[in-house]
């Protein structure tokens, strides 16, 4: 049986969630089973029963750990291992890193340190490495781009998620393949036009303000706003939480300004977030993959940005996806006219719908390459 190592599943985001579960999605083929490991995070409880209900494995210890405590699940008995759910990297056949946008100079060197080290255990055993789609960059300073420089030579394939990506990797004299979109882009239904539909989704995002460098007072203050314009104009309003408890706590303050207008949608599962996101006519939302899912499944959005992974989205989805740089609340009324607008645009729902099924396309080829990497 196939064991693969998935990283860089940084739970509790609902996007992080989304690559693992099409990350085993496309792992998937007929008669052929296979087991992965895979980190829990401190920072969510229940994600250590997520991926043992996944039939997946824990990876022991800290991902961003110094300490080789990863040693401890090889030293275990097997009963052990078995009661706790641990997972042994001896078993693994194929790493695979599915980081969003965990490699660039805000978040430093000290996680791709830690990365590289797993990275050169696998490579010690000539086990095949693969980075999956994702954003990486940029890489400035002297000790980040010593730090990418390594991390990129160990791998076997580098899949960078946009152009920008692709030139922050090439600029360090590291090779990576073509740019190819974020890989939930296949997960899930592509659907096509229905119904109009009046409710509008907002999913606030608090990086905007901790790495965006929004004011939080400003940012709720334009969320609010836009929430009383959309409902001024006879659209429903659903907030929804796409990361964790740092998400629901700037819901709340937005709700409450904004006068309690519409319902809080807090799951805590990936795909039920998805498919609240399918039911919206349109979506606003600072979450990448909250604009992801909207776009996959023909819903037009516009999203605040506080990194280049964004830009992407509009060179493969064009005028229906917009995305904004202010939250004034001039910005609100500008953003909730444009929200009304494309919810009631069919034309421009099937046009999304057609994009969708064309990148799908770029993915599923990308999975070739990498399951090209196990029969070799």
């Amino acid at each position: 049986m196939k064991v693969y190592e998935i990283l860089g599943i940084g739970f509790p985001n609902r996007g992080a969630e989304l690559l693992l579960l099409a990350t085993i999605d496309a792992l998937k083929q007929p008669g052929q089973p296979f087991n992965f490991l895979c980190h829990p995070t401190w920072q969510d409880e229940q994600s250590p029963s997520k991926i043992l209900s996944l039939g997946g494995k824990l990876r022991f210890g800290p991902s961003t750990s110094r300490l080789d405590l990863w040693r401890l699940a090889e030293w275990a008995p097997e009963r052990a291992r078995r009661a706790y759910g641990w997972g042994r990297e001896s078993d693994v056949n194929m790493a695979l890193d599915a980081s969003g946008l965990a490699y660039c100079e805000k978040n430093g060197e000290t996680i791709m340190e830690m990365r590289t080290k797993i990275f050169k255990r696998y490579k010690k055993r000539r086990i095949p490495i693969v980075m999956l789609p994702q954003a990486m960059g940029p890489f400035e300073s002297q000790k980040v781009r010593k730090a990418a420089r390594e991390l990129f030579s160990y791998p076997d394939l580098i899949f960078p998620r946009d152009l920008d990506s692709a030139k922050n990797i090439r600029e360090l004299g590291c090779k990576c393949e073509d740019p190819v979109p974020d890989i939930t882009i296949n997960f899930g239904e592509v659907l096509h036009s229905r119904e109009q539909s009046k409710l509008i989704g907002i999913i606030p995002n608090y990086r905007m303000i901790d790495k965006g460098g929004l004011g939080e007072s400003s940012y709720i203050d334009f969320l609010s706003e836009m929430a009383r314009q959309l409902a001024a104009n006879g659209c429903q309003i659903v907030w929804i939480n796409h990361e964790g408890k740092m998400d629901i706590q700037l819901i709340s303050k937005a709700y409450s300004k904004s006068g309690n207008i519409g319902d809080i949608f807090d799951p805590g599962d990936a795909m039920a977030i998805k498919n609240k996101i399918g039911e919206c006519g349109a979506i606003f939302s600072s979450r990448y993959h909250g604009l992801v899912s909207s776009l996959s499944q023909g819903r037009p959005c516009i999203g605040t940005s506080w990194s280049h992974k964004y830009q992407q989205l509009v060179n493969d989805f064009g005028n229906s996806v917009k995305i904004i740089s202010e939250s004034k609340n001039s910005d609100a009324q500008n953003a909730a006219t444009w929200l009304i607008a494309a919810s009631q645009d069919n034309h421009r729902q099937v046009q999304l719908a057609e994009n969708a099924i064309a990148l799908r396309k770029k993915v599923t080829d990308m999975w070739l390459k990498v399951k090209s990497l196990t029969t070799s």
